[in-house]
């Protein structure tokens, strides 16, 4: 309950000319004095009597509209915040209020603002709701009865029930249960008490408005078809006035009329019911009529969008009526006659070049053909000539107009892109399933008529477009594109041959080439089959209408492909390798500065670094020309690189030296893709490891470059991760220094550090124990910058640094992870690190504690390694641990397990509960019936477990194995969790 203190405003009788005022000053003046009149206004609508004034305001033409909605306002705050603690008298005065401003204003000569009989149907509506039909059962019966009063009243009357409508049925808004049942309440209380009267409104209404209260009167009885009784409306005259406003010339009568029907086939109700419902409004021949009056130009939009949700409507309703039929065997030769007839309307309305209106078809469309789908094959033959022109019509929808807006990717505006990637491509995939072949002799159709030789220069540059979309199309279902040991093209793989074997008809527009380029990665392997047709990609590749084509997205684009290409095609390529080289030199020369706008940006250039790597490890390249191909792709990349550090940088400032680090970055890129193509290393290494040798003492003398530190110890990082992969072993004796230098505690930032860590884990991953001594000197180091960075709490508002915090500890935990499943438990214990341990061990409890299961279950699965290794009868003894297990870890067990958040019934909980029962398992394995007594007798009662149920577990546990323990462990912590 409100208490409600009298404003100074309102202590005397407050003027109209004073709250006009303070009404006038919440819009204009300077903003201390409009603050101060905002507070006052609110100050009179908390106020007891500020509704009462401003009731008295609303009439006679006293105010203007700004006063009068100001007013509206205070009394709508009222009504929505205190109608309940109202007097039952000021509640009839609030009824009184509303009753007499409804008859002064259908009574005027000029008609309220549009914006105040808006707000006034708003009051009208909570009113309604807080009072009918207790205290105003009268309500729709007060209205009704002054529609004789002519448009006027009729217009309030339709404003009132949209307003209601929302109230019962908000559409745009989540509701609470309370809400839910309060709206249920209203409704039925509608229904009871004042549906008979609203029912024969509707029909004088629309028999004697003029447009365009007409056109509102059929909104709103749309919106009330949803939830009153369908038989207020199924009516022959009621039907009939709906039918001729939809044959009429006012499109908004139109578009409504359609919403109405649309309604009535959407009424919930049993299948058999529904079609005959469906064949009493006639539905599929309204349908067809109303689409055969467009004519596809100037046709009003919001007639087409209803009618297209009228035909899908009723295209569903149909298919959702025909599959519990079927079901109940029920006869449905009508309804797949209705189907049947439907499917041209619903493909005129996908040829609208209006993406929502075509949309909507699509998706009927596509439930059309799931449910053919569920058919008998002697079912689906009535519908095989639909199909095949539904087929035609999406596929001829993905076509893009010839004068589109192509924006600067050569690409179609994002909605079209979305709608054929999307809905198009999921209607004809689903045509697809139903049947393949007719798919696949429509789109040879299609591809053939297009791309042959002899048609391919003529054709439009959207054609070839679509015909090669529709090849990516035909290559989409789980089929290989090739079968047999020997691999052998498939269908779709022959018909890429017009694609392989031709040249695009010298097709250069930028949406052509982005599609065949997506259409070569598809098809790769094709080559590896037809390898004569590789010369012929090649050529296009390395033109003007790839890697040079003056468009930076078409390039871009042929950068990845080529790539894509030259690996997947590497051992074909033989003699080629030399061409292909001399031509790509030109596009590697490295450029620093503005210059680059013209040419390959670093990231493509990164991917022809990379096609330069593959094409360096072809089967075909001895080892001595592999070793010379990398030194001239690299060494001249190297010296300009040691050079830029040692001269260049030091002598430059400002942008200047930001281009030059991001040239340094470039170099870094290069080499570490470049390596990514050469085949793993042999026992005797690989030949081009005297240049990544040589390239990584290189880089690490950038670490000396002020500027741009962290991104140069993240290029750094990422060659050092292919260089545990390229070399091997090989890079072992270079690997100290380089990782000292590296790990400069004294320089790193958070971010320096988290990118470290994945390194440190790859190389305890992959050489274990052959570089514990390093590992151990490392762990050193990143702990002690691990502490000094989390030592400092970081401010509660910095949102960036909490997140970097947090994921700096879940790298520790993955890196001690690391070391307990490789075996490397012994540089927690090194002489190094020793001192560490209990520092290690209480960050990894408070692990346990992290709000993430995945955490938990990381920090559990560290602990139940360490029991392994530190407990067992041979293992080492760590001075504390066993004490540490048992007063520190076994309560946090279930002292987890029992917090009302940690939801069993979730996966990602449920694996971490796992792990928590796979340290108990290990526990009880290492220590016996000690560990199962200290449960039973120390950790159970602590979370307030005893009796028979802490028996139960206790022999459960101590019977059970990782298999069958998980269950019993869910089953206690549900029954033992406090309800």
């Amino acid at each position: 309950t409100h208490t409600h203190t009298q404003p100074e405003v309102l202590s005397h009788a407050m003027s109209l000319e004073e709250f006009a005022n303070i009404v006038r000053a919440c819009h204009d003046g300077p903003q201390d004095v409009k603050a101060r009149a905002i507070a006052c206004f609110n100050e009179i609508k908390e106020s007891a009597e500020g509704w009462l004034y401003c009731a008295q305001w609303c009439f006679g033409g006293q105010v203007d509209q700004t006063v009068q909605f100001a007013c509206l306002q205070v009394i709508e705050h009222t009504v929505r915040h205190r109608y309940e603690q109202l007097s039952r008298d000021d509640q009839a005065n609030v009824r009184a209020f509303l009753t007499a401003w409804m008859d002064h204003a259908i009574q005027a000569r000029e008609p309220p603002a549009t914006v105040i009989r808006n707000k006034m149907a708003q009051l009208f509506a909570l009113v309604f709701a807080a009072s009918f039909p207790a205290t105003w059962p009268e309500f729709f019966r007060e209205l009704i009865a002054r529609l004789e009063h002519g448009d006027a009243a009729v217009d309030l009357y339709v404003r009132v029930l949209d307003a209601v409508d929302s109230v019962v049925i908000e559409r745009d808004m989540a509701r609470t249960s309370e809400q839910q049942q309060q709206a249920a309440r209203l409704k039925d209380a509608v229904r009871q008490h004042a549906m008979a009267e609203m029912g024969g409104v509707w029909l004088s209404l629309l028999q004697r408005s003029q447009s365009p209260l007409c056109a509102d009167v059929l909104e709103v009885m749309a919106a009330y078809i949803e939830w009153m009784d369908l038989d207020l409306f199924v009516n022959p005259a009621l039907l009939r006035e709906l039918y001729a406003r939809l044959r009429g010339r006012d499109t908004r009568q139109q578009a409504q009329a359609c919403a109405c029907l649309e309604a009535l086939a959407c009424k919930g109700m049993a299948p058999a019911a529904k079609l005959q419902l469906l064949r009493l409004l006639d539905l599929v021949a309204v349908t067809t009529q109303l689409t055969a009056s467009f004519s596809g130009e100037g046709d009003d939009d919001e007639v087409v969008e209803n009618a297209v949700s009228l035909t899908a409507s009723t295209t569903v309703t149909l298919l959702e009526c025909a599959e519990r039929l079927r079901e109940e065997g029920e006869d449905l030769q009508q309804v797949h006659e209705s189907l049947v007839a439907l499917v041209p309307v619903l493909i005129w309305y996908i040829s609208v070049r209006d993406v929502g209106v075509s949309r909507q078809a699509v998706e009927a469309g596509e439930a059309y053909v799931r449910f053919l789908k569920s058919l008998k094959p002697e079912e689906i033959a009535v519908h095989t000539q639909g199909v095949r022109a539904l087929l035609q019509a999406a596929v001829t929808r993905m076509r893009f107009d010839p004068d589109a807006d192509f924006n600067a990717n050569g690409e179609a505006d994002e909605d079209t892109q979305d709608f054929r990637s999307r809905e198009l491509k999921a209607l004809v995939g689903n045509i697809q399933h139903l049947d393949s072949a007719l798919v696949f002799a429509f789109g040879h159709e299609v591809v053939a008529k297009t791309l042959a030789p002899d048609v391919i220069a003529d054709a439009a540059f959207v054609d070839v477009e679509l015909a090669l979309y529709v090849i990516l199309l035909l290559a989409e279902p789980a089929r290989p594109l090739f079968s047999g040991d020997e691999p052998t093209p498939s269908d779709v793989c022959r018909l890429f041959a017009l694609v392989a074997e031709g040249t695009l008809g010298g097709h250069t527009h930028r949406c052509v080439l982005l599609q065949y380029f997506d259409v070569l990665v598809r098809f790769s392997r094709y080559y590896c089959t037809v390898p004569e047709t590789l010369p012929q990609a090649l050529r296009v590749f390395l033109s003007d209408k790839g890697l040079q084509h003056p468009h930076p997205a078409v390039r871009s684009r042929a950068c990845y492909v080529f790539m894509r290409l030259i690996k997947d095609t590497s051992g074909q390529l033989g003699r080629l390798v030399q061409h292909i080289l001399s031509a790509l030199v030109p596009m590697l020369e490295p450029v620093v500065g503005s210059e680059r706008e013209r040419l390959l940006c670093a990231e493509d250039q990164l991917f022809l670094y990379e096609a330069a790597g593959y094409l360096s490890g072809c089967p075909q390249i001895s080892p001595q020309d592999q070793k010379l191909i990398v030194e001239s792709l690299l060494n001249p990349l190297l010296d300009y690189f040691a050079r830029v550090v040692r001269e260049d940088l030091p002598a430059a400032d400002g942008n200047a030296q930001i281009d030059l680090v991001e040239f340094l970055l470039l170099v870094m890129g290069a080499a570490t893709r470049v390596s990514k193509g050469l085949p793993p290393p042999a026992k005797h290494g690989s030949p081009a490891e005297p240049v990544f040798l040589r390239a990584m003492r290189v880089f690490f003398s950038a670490l000396s470059v002020p500027i741009l530190r962290s991104k140069i110890r993240a290029g750094l990082t990422t060659y050092l991760h292919r260089m545990v992969s390229s070399l091997g072993e090989h890079m072992l004796p270079v690997l100290p220094e380089a990782l000292q230098a590296l790990l400069d505690t004294s320089a790193c930032e958070v971010d320096d550090i988290q990118i470290f860590i994945p390194l440190y884990t790859q190389l305890a991953s992959k050489f274990k124990s052959s570089v514990s001594s390093y590992l151990n000197e490392l762990f050193h180091s990143l702990v002690t910058a691990i502490s000094k960075i989390l030592s400092v709490e970081p401010d509660p508002a910095d949102t960036n640094l909490l997140l970097a915090h947090a994921e700096l500890r879940k790298g520790f935990f993955s890196m001690v992870h690391t070391l307990v499943c490789n075996g490397l438990c012994e540089v927690l214990t090194s002489q190094a690190n020793v001192g560490f341990l209990p520092n290690v061990l209480n960050t990894v409890l408070q692990g346990l504690s992290d709000d993430e299961p995945a955490t938990k279950k990381l920090c559990f699965s560290i602990f139940r390694r360490l029991a392994t290794f530190w407990l067992q009868p041979d293992g080492v003894a760590v001075a504390g641990f066993d004490d540490f297990v048992y007063t520190q870890v076994l309560p946090t067990c279930f002292r987890t397990v029992m917090q009302p958040h940690f939801n069993v019934g979730e996966g990602q909980t449920y694996v971490a509960m796992s792990e928590i029962g796979a340290f108990l398992l290990e526990m009880r394995k290492r220590r016996g019936d000690q560990m199962l007594n200290y449960v039973r007798q120390v950790c159970l009662p602590a979370v307030g477990v005893d009796g028979d149920l802490a028996d139960e577990f206790c022999a459960a546990l101590a019977q059970s194995n990782r298999s069958n323990f998980p269950p019993a462990f869910k089953s206690f912590i549900l029954s033992a969790r406090p309800r």
